[in-house]
């Protein structure tokens, strides 16, 4: 697994996005993985992996719960929360 460096995705997901038309409709195996790879990066993907194992979980359903849930993304959401505050709850508790 090739370590890729941390930095602005947003114009490569376009790009693949407007050279590859209606790309989740696709079947896998008939676009290139470096082209996925590119539509949906995973900046800390060590760290993510390492994490599901240690829980037993599917490091692809974890990627996908953090790029949906605005709380565990700050890219999508102004408020930051720290660590420390996400325990899994919608009440903190």
């Amino acid at each position: 697994m090739a370590r890729r460096p941390s930095g602005h995705y947003g114009a490569g997901m376009a790009a693949v996005r407007q050279a590859i038309p209606q790309l989740e409709a696709r079947r896998i195996l008939d676009i290139p993985m470096d082209a996925w790879r590119a539509a949906f990066p995973l900046p800390y993907e060590l760290n993510l992996r390492s994490a599901a194992a240690r829980n037993q979980l599917d490091p692809m359903l974890v990627a996908g719960l953090i790029a949906r849930n605005p709380r565990l993304n700050p890219k999508r959401c102004r408020m930051q929360v720290h660590w420390s505050d996400a325990s899994g709850t919608q009440d903190g508790s």
